[in-house]
């Protein structure tokens, strides 16, 4: 089966390929991909890492809840809103040049994090964090298509985004581990050493990959209405949690990002060099791709969010050990990711996309009767089903939505598998975090009820629903303390709630892609080469 035009060949010959394969070339691959790899899991620690390390910033740069907040949806916004944009640039001037200037701009970001001194100047570096995080992914993958042959290309994307995947799990861990023995600032300077190792290696061993065409117009209006676009709506959807989905600040951020991707696409269909070709949406592979990585991807990824409030609020474990517990996660996208590369080398895409949405969905189901007092043995089964079924969706969706687009579009078309994973997990948070919200706020009071909490003092709890959103509530010092232990368990229970609803519309979002997946055929040609800019 071919997956790319034939002006891939032409343009970029894979690295240590010689008239009979010879075995030091395939060495040079792996090599290449190990360092490419360590790049891309600066960019997805980091992002998980800080929810660990966001006590002490709070404390020690004495923030407020929002200011907080931001340390976290800085770096998310900058990253989503230039993924595309970033992929666009490794087409125009070189997927390595980029790559290398992604790597040590990470690395010196983050020094400028960890020696923050004020939290303002600490927002502002994560942003510009994120901004070099984002030119990591789609030019690896980028990289990744060019260097590996036809025949090994869908298990070296298997390895690389399982690797990826393990280091966004495994942030909070290691996160922690770093956080209590050292510094919180040490989340941010282990990344040199990480970006230092990644820089040398493909500095020295990856080709250097031609342009896609240096003459072209680059089309900056059209970067400028993504960019109003994807900023627009990303932002409005992370303000959602605090402010709702009719709140002021949300509302005119998503009509913003509306306008602007109305304009987008306008602009798009009606010039002759588009920024970002919309024709590519005609290949239903791409289309049921991006899709699938949309929802069930995003969801997977915004699941870590209310399982660690589970964790750590109603079973009352650490950081720590809430990360601990999620550690099998890591062993199975380890173990899983090349699986889903080999089914897909073997099989064709859509045997590992069809399986990782019913597994997604499944582990979803069962995540969503959990109790307040549910042991681990109820949750690492759904646990193992829900990271293989990403393992195996992730890695060949991304494959898929690179290998069917144009040579020269490589690039722009890892940044559209990322920014739909990424902007997944932003929307979903918000849309899973509202019915909690909700689901929670219409229980609270029977819950109070039914532990025996007289209603005068369940009163005085009626404001506190936002709290128990998140798993954890506090007891006024006016109310009486022997109610302590029944208000608290009617908290648990309400979030229990909350949280089974969540779990339960998350596994049917995810049953209602599955028809997609039988839209992406081995045989389906890649785009056609004149549909590019």
């Amino acid at each position: 089966m071919t997956e790319r035009s034939s002006d891939a060949s032409a343009a970029e010959t894979p690295v240590g390929e010689s008239a009979v394969g010879a075995p030091a070339g395939a060495r040079v691959r792996w090599i290449i991909l190990a360092a490419l790899a360590l790049g891309a899991m600066m960019d997805a620690w980091d992002g998980t890492a800080v929810a660990v390390a966001n006590p002490s910033i709070a404390g020690e740069l004495n923030t407020t809840l929002t200011e907080l907040q931001w340390v976290t949806n800085g770096y998310m916004l900058a990253t989503a809103v230039f993924l595309i944009t970033a992929g666009k640039i490794g087409d125009r001037f070189g997927h390595k040049r980029v790559f290398l200037v992604g790597v040590a701009g990470f690395m010196a970001s983050s020094v400028l994090v960890g020696f923050a001194g004020h939290i303002s100047l600490l927002i502002a570096f994560r942003v510009l964090q994120g901004l070099f995080g984002a030119l990591l992914l789609p030019n690896s993958l980028a990289i990744l298509t060019a260097t590996f042959p036809p025949d090994k290309v869908k298990s070296a994307f298997g390895i690389f985004m399982g690797t990826f995947a393990v280091a966004g799990a495994s942030g909070p861990f290691v996160g922690g581990l770093l956080v209590q023995y050292l510094d919180w600032r040490w989340v941010f300077f282990v990344n040199v050493a990480l970006g230092a190792c990644a820089f040398a290696v493909a500095a020295k061993l990856v080709p250097g990959t031609a342009p896609s065409g240096p003459a072209r117009p680059f089309d900056l209006p059209g970067v400028l209405l993504l960019t109003i676009a994807l900023g627009g709506l990303v932002l409005g959807v992370i303000q959602v949690p605090e402010h709702g989905w009719t709140g002021a600040y949300p509302l005119s951020c998503l009509s913003v990002g509306v306008a602007g991707a109305i304009l987008f696409v306008v602009r798009e269909t009606r010039i002759k060099l588009p920024f970002f070709p919309l024709s590519l949406f005609r290949s239903a592979a791409i289309t049921a791709s991006t899709v699938a990585t949309l929802v069930a991807g995003g969801l997977m990824f915004s699941c870590w969010f209310f399982l660690a409030l589970y964790l750590q609020e109603v079973r009352g474990l650490s950081p720590l050990l809430a990360g601990l517990e999620l550690l099998p996660v890591n062993v199975v996208f380890l173990a899983a990711s090349p699986v889903g590369g080999m089914l897909n080398q073997r099989f064709g895409p859509r045997l590992p996309i069809l399986s990782g949405l019913v597994l997604v969905a499944v582990a979803l189901f069962g995540l969503s009767q959990l109790s307040a007092d549910s042991s681990y043995n109820a949750i690492w089964p759904f646990l193992v089903p829900l990271s293989m079924g990403v393992s195996f969706l992730a890695p060949t969706a991304s494959q898929v939505i690179v290998g069917r687009s144009p040579a020269e579009l490589t690039g722009v078309a890892s940044g559209l598998g990322q920014t739909a994973l990424i902007g997944g997990s932003v929307l979903s948070i918000a849309v899973l975090g509202t019915l909690v919200l909700f689901r929670t706020g219409s229980t609270f009071s029977a819950n109070l009820a039914g532990a025996g909490v007289p209603s005068q003092v369940a009163d005085q709890l009626s404001g506190s629903a936002a709290s128990v959103a998140q798993g954890s509530i506090t007891v006024p010092p006016d109310v009486p303390q022997h109610f302590a232990p029944a208000i608290v368990q009617a908290a648990h229970t309400s979030f229990m709630d909350g949280f089974g609803l969540a779990f339960l519309v998350a596994g049917i979002l995810v049953l209602l892609v599955v028809p997609l997946g039988f839209l992406v055929r081995s045989e389906d040609p890649p785009a056609r080469p004149e549909a590019a800019a």
